[in-house]
């Protein structure tokens, strides 16, 4: 073994001795919970959301888009849901109201 294999080894070893990992600096300062936050804040301004939006900003849980498409086809109401088509693609949005219904439903409280 290398002297630097044998570094490394010795300061990974020191570590789980020590009961120590090695994290991103954005999961020690919060620096996430503060980009989610402004999202919420910004995004909560628009008449309609759009499953990605409401994704990244957390509203309903932290899940990905597909789980927003699933909740949607589950709890939102017809007059909740609009279909926006963007040239060839469809994109799905809700009104701010089933966004906030939903949320309800599955007991997510927003930050302020």
């Amino acid at each position: 073994m290398s002297s630097t294999a044998q570094i490394l080894d010795a300061f990974f070893d020191r570590l789980k001795a020590e009961n120590m990992v090695i994290v991103h600096r954005d999961l020690v300062t919060g620096s996430h919970k503060q980009e989610v936050r402004l999202k919420q804040k910004r995004y909560l301004k628009n008449a309609s959301l759009t499953c990605k939006q409401i994704a990244e900003a957390e509203l309903w849980g932290d899940i990905g888009e597909h789980r927003v498409r699933n909740l949607i086809k589950q709890h939102c109401k017809a007059g909740e849901i609009l279909e926006v088509e963007r040239g060839k693609t469809k994109i799905t949005k809700v009104i701010r109201a089933g966004v906030e219904r939903v949320a309800r439903i599955r007991s997510v409280v927003w930050q302020d």
